[in-house]
């Protein structure tokens, strides 16, 4: 579901372990880091995961 609030449209990350950690940083580039060049709110990016402990990595 989108929803547009005033930081933008948010997406959010399902975090598993095993997550590569490089694919976790593009999401967070593309999604996560401000875009002062754009005139209007750009996303809000959120993390979330299936358990209530921090993923494991590779």
């Amino acid at each position: 579901m989108l929803q547009i609030g005033k930081r933008g449209p948010s997406v959010t990350v399902l975090a598993y372990d095993g997550m590569s950690g490089f694919e976790l940083g593009i999401v967070t580039e593309v999604f996560g880091l401000p875009r002062p060049e754009f005139d209007r709110p750009w996303y809000c990016l959120l993390y979330t995961s299936w358990t209530r402990s921090p993923p494991a990595g590779p």
